[in-house]
Order: structure tokens, then sequence, then C-alpha cells
């Protein structure tokens, strides 16, 4: 099963990566598409506005897609409002993140005062999801923006973000429900592999990215416990008996998996920005797979809110 909070973070920080020089006002749009064991199971939209000094936002569309939207359907939505300070830094004031997955929709909105920390929460939360359990409170000195999107406007307008091995960038975000550590370690360029699935290839950097959760952990209920304790030794057993099975027919063990998140960014030097053009999330024996499909740069330009944006 896939870490869904995991799986957000990625998808989030992966275009939270891109690096542009500081200028006028800016737009940039992106999507991307996921695969799962073969399949794609959903696509991405990003959206940002920005001007360092000035008002920025950001919103992103996730849809289900192939037998993802078959079995589940689904639609989710994340948006985030705030200022950039003179050296690029964000002052967050809203983040929202709603939507509709598997015929339950859901809604969360988190409200930042001018001191950055969290002055109002709403959700509104299918009682289904919370029958497994729910998050220990956060406590008040870290209900402390920026939202996890919001951290991502900061290394938009900070060009040295790719960096060496032996250096790394690290971000704290708060969510209204939980607090990570984001921390960002780089290789040096190497070659990316052409892919059908993207049109971007050639050289690029391979990036991890380290999440930490630092507070609100999820208690689960005892019922919730056990469900979750049967469904693991259910798959230890089933790996057990794929490797007996390959010894028997005299197979090498497979080689152990190194869980993580892999990013991979392209220098695109027509426009001076550094964009993610790949990425995997190795996790619980699974690999979900990330490919840029495009993307439109354009600044000094506007793009009108949504109808779900201008709503708020």
């Amino acid at each position: 099963m896939i870490n869904t909070s995991r799986f957000i973070i990625t998808i989030l920080t992966l275009w939270g990566c891109v690096s542009f020089p500081v200028s006028a006002k800016q737009q940039l749009s992106t999507e991307y598409d996921i695969h799962w064991k073969g399949f794609r199971i959903a696509t991405s939209e990003i959206n940002a506005e920005w001007q360092t000094g000035a008002q920025y936002k950001l919103d992103m569309t996730s849809r289900a897609r192939g037998l993802a939207r078959l079995f589940f359907g689904g639609k989710g939505m994340v948006v985030a409002k705030g200022a950039l300070d003179t050296s690029g830094d964000p002052v967050a004031t809203s983040f929202r993140s709603y939507g509709k997955w598997d015929g339950e929709t859901y809604d969360r909105m988190v409200r930042f005062g001018p001191d950055g920390h969290m002055i109002h929460i709403e959700k509104d939360w299918p009682e289904k999801w919370q029958e497994d359990g729910s998050n220990a409170p956060v406590p008040e000195d870290l209900r402390l923006g920026p939202d996890p999107f919001s951290v991502l406007i900061a290394l938009i307008t900070k060009p040295n973000m790719v960096v060496a091995k032996d250096d790394s960038l690290k971000f704290r975000a708060y969510d209204g429900e939980t607090v990570h550590d984001i921390q960002l370690i780089c290789d040096a360029p190497s070659e990316l592999l052409k892919s059908k699935r993207s049109p971007y290839s050639g050289t690029a950097r391979r990036c991890e990215l380290n999440v930490e959760q630092i507070a609100g952990f999820f208690i689960e209920t005892e019922e919730a416990r056990k469900k979750r304790e049967k469904r693991e030794a259910k798959a230890r057993e089933k790996r057990e008996r794929k490797k007996a099975r390959n010894a028997k027919k005299g197979k090498k063990p497979e080689e152990p998996v190194k869980e993580g998140l892999y990013i991979w960014m392209k220098d695109f030097s027509e426009i001076g920005a550094i964009l993610p053009v790949r990425a995997e999330l190795l996790a619980d024996g699974t690999k979900v797979s990330i490919y840029l499909k495009s993307h439109h740069y354009a600044p000094s330009v506007s793009f009108t809110d949504t109808a779900q944006m201008a709503a708020q």
C-alpha cells in the first residue's frame, strides 16, 4: 500500500524544486503523469503566479486515471496563497486541501496570521476516514507556517536550490495537522535515459528527498492496529513464499531496494530555469514513477483564478 502522505509530499516537492532567477511577475504551468506497476494511475496539473516582494498563489489539481479511476475515482485540489518578502521567503496566509476520493468528499482549510502562526482551521473529513484513529495534537509552538506548498515557492525564487552531495537544503512545513522536515540532497550531473513516458531526458541531477515527520503523528485505534498488523503479516508471508520459490529454482536472491524519494532535475537554459523532469517513490515494496509531460513558463503574465480559488 502506498503511503499517502509521502506520496502527496513527493508531488508537491517534485514541482517545488523548480528554480528561477528573481524577476517581475512570473507564471509557470506544468503537467505530470503518475505511473504505478506499469499503469498510468493519475495526473497532476500545477499552476503558479508569483513576484518577489508581492503576493503568490499556487494551485494543484490531481485526478485519478485509468484503473485507479475505474476502481476509486477521485480528484484532489491543493491551493496555497501568501506573500513573498524581499528575500523571496514565503509568508503564508492560507492553505486548502479538498476534493473527492472513492465517493467521499473532504475539505481542510488552514489560515495563518501575520506572525506565521495558525489562527484558524476548518476540517470536513468523511466519518469512515476517522474510524481508524486521529492525529495527535501539534504543540502550540510548532503550529507555524509555511505550509508544504508555500515552502516550495521559496525554492522557486532561490536559484541555489541544486546543491552538492555534501550540502543540502532543509525546510519545515505545517499543514494544520502534521509537521514535517523536508531535506533535499543532490548528486553531480549525470545522464538521464530516454523514456517513452516523457519527452525530457539528457543531463540531469539526481536528488534524494528526505521527509521526516516531527509532530502530529497518527494514533491508531486498537482495531485498526490489528487490521494493519494482519495486512503486514500477509505481505511478509507472500515475500517469504516468493523467496522460497526463487531459491528452489536456483535464482539469486533479489537485491533489497532502498526505500526513498528520488527526483531528477534538468537545466532548461532557454528559460533560465531548473525543472524536475522525473521522480520515483520507493516504499512498502512498490514503486511510483512520476514524469513531466509538459511545461509552460511566461514572465509578466497573470492567470485567472479557478472558480474554486475565487470561492475562498
